[in-house]
């Protein structure tokens, strides 16, 4: 029997008030809780059985410590005991077990295991199976974190002192790991549940979510930085939105796609978004407001070029509510697929530098802010159908501008995760996005924001399979058109492969009045300048030097 019981055994059973208290012992097989749910479910004595055949049972459950000293008082019980669980402190526990570690008659296998235990019931140590880390629950956040091994050290440490080796706390941490263990998958916290700093919300009814307390069983590994109060109101950061995004839908969409975020377990809407406008529209202060919400441990911010393009940038999706970039640059993306499958929310393998490959379903959300949209490689129908693009249409004059708003924004987030709560409502009751383009517009509307010569053929060319253009007069005329947007212009070598490849326009060199001109082939100018098509060089008899057109390929 443990010694404290042994010396002060009418601690442990009350006989005048038929009270039996339930040590939680550092050598017991298994917890207060467990021996108190035995002898609740097992009165004794129990009809038809001795006594004896009750011990044999309790054998088979208990450790010898209870055994021993239940059988003690046995005979003096009338079975109706009242069963309390008197839990001793961790300090008392880590006492006994570093007094076995001096007791040269204890096995160390035996107190390293006593260890281990006191270990797994103070932090909760959970194992993450795919990158063998040791993760501690973090009871004052509701959380567990992934620096287990470092408290765990230390506490051993702290704990056992002299017997704190080297061999002997990577013996009991190999131990701890090889316990309990969760895949990334399963290791996120339950579907229809939002951690936050008071608690944990639960949206398994949308429109009507409601806060509990946090527990290790969530298995929660993040949480947003803010806390749930119903009342909370949010003016400043509605009269931003009526300001910077001028189309109702538009600013619905916003309010669903935040929403979206809080949906962390899944990926059922296949989305991401897309803010675009000038400099100074509000875009920037949107996107950070809400990477503020979301806590900036929990948001990942690669630009879409880099998770399309590089090998290690996928991998820092990993454990992330969303991924968060204000700024894309017009570079091309050269693998669109991959914005596809991880909007898809299909499982991929990635890698870290130096580190082994491993896989996650990804299940954070793309945000995304430009001036100007990446050219993109090989587009498809399928590549437009995932956006969702918002416009911030009118820059805000410097003057009109408050210094200290996203300021004032941080302290309506409470307001703003309700703004939030309510977009994810809206959202599944309506089962989809509220949406104001199909893919034809939405095409087309990226291409309105795109480089500047997707802008040049979206304004200033029409596709006509007869007309004949000449090269020169395309070229001044988009060279004119970025002067007056304000935009880069490129090489007229690069605008003609853009132009085969995106308006599949050919190069001809028709014969006008003994001079070869070289011309695009397939497109006209919207002004009409310059345009020569196969009709006029049929009807029109007076023409000039159209008469003689002969056209060749070049």
């Amino acid at each position: 029997m443990d010694q404290s019981i042994q010396s002060n055994i009418e601690e442990w059973v009350d006989p005048d008030e038929n009270i039996l208290w339930v040590y939680e012992l550092p050598n017991a097989n298994l917890e207060a809780r467990n021996v108190q749910k035995a002898f609740e479910d097992q009165r004794y004595p129990v009809e038809g059985k001795e006594w004896g055949d009750f011990i044999d049972w309790l054998s088979g459950l208990l450790s010898d410590e209870y055994v021993d000293g239940f059988q003690a008082f046995s005979e003096e019980t009338n079975g109706n005991w009242e069963v309390r669980v008197a839990r001793r402190s961790p300090s008392e526990v880590w006492t006994d077990i570093k007094a076995a570690y001096d007791d040269t008659d204890v096995m160390k296998r035996d107190v390293r295991q006593q260890a281990v235990d006191q270990l797994r019931r103070e932090f909760q140590c959970l194992t993450m199976a795919e990158t063998e880390e040791l993760y501690y629950y973090d009871r004052e956040a509701g959380i567990y974190r992934s620096d287990g091994e470092r408290v765990v050290r230390e506490q051993l440490e702290d704990r056992l002192r002299e017997h704190a080796t080297r061999r002997e706390v990577n013996e009991i941490l190999h131990k701890l790991k090889a316990g309990r263990s969760r895949t990334a998958n399963e290791f996120r916290g339950p579907n229809d549940m939002v951690c936050v700093e008071n608690g944990v919300i639960d949206v398994s009814s949308p429109s009507n979510p409601t806060l509990r307390t946090h527990s290790p069983e969530d298995e929660f590994r993040s949480r947003l930085p803010v806390e749930f109060d119903p009342d909370a109101d949010y003016p400043t950061w509605k009269d931003c939105l009526d300001q910077w995004v001028s189309d109702e839908d538009d600013r619905q969409k916003l309010q669903e796609f935040v929403g979206y975020c809080l949906h962390h377990w899944d990926q059922p809407f296949q989305k991401a978004l897309l803010l675009v406008g000038p400099t100074g529209s509000g875009k920037s202060t949107f996107l950070n407001v809400v990477n503020e919400l979301l806590g900036h441990e929990n948001v990942a911010n690669q630009s879409l070029q880099a998770l399309a393009n590089q090998r290690f940038a996928k991998a820092e999706l990993y454990e992330k509510f969303a991924n968060i970039y204000n700024d894309l640059d017009a570079a091309s993306v050269q693998n669109p697929g991959v914005f596809k499958t991880l909007t898809a929310g299909d499982s991929i393998t990635v890698e870290r530098k130096n580190k082994d490959p491993f896989r996650f379903q990804p299940t954070q959300k793309l945000l995304f802010a430009a001036n100007q949209v990446p050219s993109v490689d090989h587009d498809d129908d399928a590549f437009y159908r995932r956006w969702h693009i918002v416009e911030f249409s009118e820059t805000i004059p410097s003057a009109d501008r408050n210094p200290n708003l996203e300021d004032e924004l941080l302290e309506e987030l409470p307001g703003i995760l309700n703004w939030t709560l309510d977009g994810y409502a809206q959202l599944m009751r309506q089962g989809q996005f509220t949406e104001n383009r199909d893919i034809v517009s939405t095409r087309s509307f990226w291409r309105s924001y795109g480089t500047s010569i997707e802008q040049f053929l979206e304004e200033k060319v029409d596709i006509v399979p007869e007309a004949k253009t000449p090269e020169d007069d395309v070229y001044d005329a988009y060279c004119e058109f970025c002067y007056h947007q304000g935009l880069p212009s490129r090489p007229k070598q690069t605008v003609t492969k853009e132009l085969k490849w995106r308006a599949n326009v050919e190069q001809t060199r028709p014969n006008i009045d003994g001079e070869r001109i070289r011309c695009y082939s397939g497109i006209a100018l919207s002004d009409g300048d310059s345009l020569v098509t196969d009709s006029e060089e049929d009807n029109d008899e007076n023409s000039g030097w159209l008469e003689n057109v002969e056209s060749e390929s070049f």
